[in-house]
This record gives structure tokens, sequence and C-alpha cells, in this order.
């Protein structure tokens, strides 16, 4: 009878191990899926942007000593002009990683860049993400991004492929009018960088 009064106390001792052991065999399955996240691939800025449309009229009075005159020129710009944030640049970064670049193909608009990656320091060489002029073409388009990644070893091998997503939003803002005043007349030609002037003399970036 005491054995059996001894096996019936043992009991819970043996259930509350078999839930402890349950219990921590999740609990190591959350950790390493949160390591594995936190390792995971990804723009060093983030993968949200901002771009910010804005435009604004600036008051310009120009004033210039050419061959001992003293000209004045008075004159108002239409300022107009685009900010990016964070940043229209990043790096993409990974973790233990032996590539030597990484490539990136934006499925949503069919364009890709292949970057030099270091693998020392877990990062590439910068993207140009939103910039675009007569010699440069963004990796990024407004809206939902579906970017897929290649890590490329030196062989040509592929090391390691994935997806990841970045979200770029846009937004505008009209500027309060300034007045400015300049010591070259080809400033009120619209010329130099008055309206980036103006945009910071606004607070309006």
């Amino acid at each position: 009878m005491l054995k059996k009064i001894e096996a019936f106390l043992d009991k819970p001792l043996t259930v509350a191990h078999a839930l402890a052991g349950i219990l921590g065999f999740f609990l190591g399955i959350i950790i390493m899926f949160f390591t594995n996240t936190a390792n995971a691939a990804e723009f060093e800025k983030g993968n949200n942007y901002t771009i910010l449309y804005v435009q604004g009229f600036v008051h310009l009075t120009c004033q210039q000593n050419i061959d001992g005159r003293f000209i004045t020129r008075r004159t108002t710009l239409n300022c107009q002009d685009y900010f990016v944030s964070p940043s229209s640049y990043s790096r993409f970064i990974t973790q233990d990683s032996k590539a030597v670049k990484v490539q990136i193909f934006n499925n949503t608009n069919n364009y890709s860049k292949t970057k030099k990656f270091y693998s020392d320091k877990g990062k590439s060489k910068r993207f140009n993400l939103l910039i675009r002029t007569l010699f440069q073409k963004p990796l990024l388009s407004v809206g939902l991004n579906d970017l897929h990644y290649k890590l490329i070893l030196k062989n040509g091998g592929v090391e390691e492929s994935g997806n990841f997503d970045v979200m770029v939003e846009t937004d505008q803002k009209y500027c309060r009018p300034e007045y400015m005043r300049s010591f070259y007349l080809s400033d009120c030609d619209g010329e130099g960088h008055v309206c980036r002037d103006y945009f910071y003399e606004a607070s309006c970036q």
C-alpha cells in the first residue's frame, strides 16, 4: 500500500517535468526564429522609405558688382524638389556570408543591380535606391517592391538567395514663401543652389 501511495505522489512531478520539457522545446523554437530574423538580409537603412515632394516660391533679390557698377535684379522663383527619408542610398547587409557580390532583382519593375559585397563587414557597396538622373536609374519604384537577392561567391556560385519587401511611399508639402538675397545675378535666372537654400530656410524638407 505504501508503495502505491509513493507511486501516486510521483505522478504530478512527472507531469510537471513533461510540461517543462514541452515549454522548453517551444521556447527554443521561438529563440531560433528571432535569431534568424535578426540576421535576415535587408537594407542597412531599413525597408521603408518616403519621398517628400516640396514646392514653394522664393522672392529673390540679386546684387553684384560688375566692372564697377552695382547691379540689382529681382525675381520670384517657383522652386520644386524632393527629399528622401531616411536615405536615397543604402547598403545590403547580412551576416555570416562569404560572398563577394550581391545581385538584387526587383520583380516589381524588372530591374536589377549588382554590387561588391564585403564579407568581413557583412555589407555591400551602396545601392542607388531612389535617385533618377540622365545616367542613373533607381532600384526601387513607388509602392511595394518585391526584391530577390543572390549572394554570389568568388567562383560564381550562388551561396544564398531569398526575397524581401521594401515599401516606398510619397508625400507632398507646400512651403511658405521666403525673401532671400544673393550676391550673384545668375541666381535670379534660377541657377545655383537658391531653391535648396530656400527649402532649408523655410524648414521645408
